[in-house]
């Protein structure tokens, strides 16, 4: 939220976003981004305990990128269903595990967004 009566609208779509997601049921938590037209969770340990079919929501521990002049945001709120697990491997070459999600929106029919959760929070220019 930028002041009461606008605000910065960020889609899980954009290349340079990043949201800290969890897996319900596990808690296991990861870092989601959108890579080549797929969105992925990141920085997921090999060794846990993520399945295809797995709820992905929300954290509330990852911050939305701040916009050049905009207000500072705060975390996105815990608990927003975002997608499923589609597909799990965990490359014995690698640290982490690749995953892939199916969102539950459908991105090319945005008509109607809401602001959720939103406080608004001084501009660095005001002070505290």
């Amino acid at each position: 939220v930028m002041d009461e009566r606008s605000a910065w609208v960020e889609l899980l779509t954009a290349p340079d976003m990043a949201v800290g997601v969890e897996f319900e049921g596990s808690g296991v938590v990861g870092v989601l981004r959108p890579r080549a037209g797929r969105f992925v969770v990141e920085l997921v340990g090999r060794d846990e305990a993520v399945m295809p079919g797995d709820e992905v929501i929300t954290s509330g521990l990852g911050e939305v990128r701040d916009a050049p002049g905009a207000a500072s945001f705060g975390p996105v709120p815990r608990g927003l269903r975002v997608g499923v697990v589609s597909h799990v491997s965990a490359p014995s070459d690698q640290v982490f595990k690749v995953i892939e999600i199916t969102p539950h929106a459908d991105f090319r029919r945005n008509e109607t967004v809401y602001v959720v959760g939103a406080e608004l929070l001084p501009r660095e220019e005001d002070g505290p």
